[in-house]
């Protein structure tokens, strides 16, 4: 007798591996139990028998809010499979397109859809949440090493706001500062004398 796969909890899953981890979808399907540190609070992305990483960059040890780390370690105790995201559907090392939990994706993108998120692509739309998130954070260095890109211009090109206009912010450092005419004058006077 086949275990009975929780579909809601598995869902739930799946969205958090893409929004808090920024994990692209084979990442997901493919990640197993054993790349999980609860103590140190992290997961491994490495490959596997049935993964090859997407780049060398991809490889990293990713850090997980205590929160998650408690959630995750619950469920780890009620695990029926190696994989995070259960499914009846085996490994396969293909080059194309092949997901073992593609019942569990598919419950999550029209759940997305549901929500309003749009594009051809929904799963990693919760990447570059994860993403910009992190940008708006730390900087957009520490999101380029978080989404483990190759280089700092593809996180650049695609998960830094432009629409966002800034200044400096010493607008009230300077402010605090008077210009008198005493001042003016002394500052004239030490400048003769450069």
């Amino acid at each position: 007798m086949r275990p009975v796969l929780d579909t809601q909890l598995l869902t739930i899953s799946a969205f958090l591996l893409g929004i808090t981890l920024g994990l692209r979808r084979k990442e997901a399907d493919h990640l197993g139990w054993q790349s999980f540190d609860f103590a140190a609070g992290t997961v491994q992305i490495l490959p596997t028998e049935h993964y090859r990483l997407k780049t060398r960059e991809s490889a990293a040890t990713l850090k997980l809010d205590a929160e998650l780390v408690n959630l995750f370690k619950g469920w780890h105790a009620q695990r029926k499979s190696e994989f995070v995201l259960e499914s009846e559907r085996p490994p396969r090392n293909t080059h194309y397109h092949y997901y073992r939990a593609d019942a569990t994706f598919d419950s999550l993108v029209r759940w997305l859809r549901v929500q309003g998120i749009r594009g051809d692509k929904p799963f990693h739309t919760l990447r570059k949440i994860f993403g910009s998130l992190i940008v708006e954070k730390a900087g957009i260095f520490a999101a380029s090493a978080a989404m483990r890109h190759t280089n700092i211009e593809l996180t650049n090109a695609y998960y830094v706001d432009r629409t966002v206009r800034t200044t400096s912010g010493l607008g009230s450092v300077i402010s605090g500062a008077s210009v008198t005419e005493g001042s003016f004058q002394e500052n004239q006077e030490a400048r003769q004398h450069l």
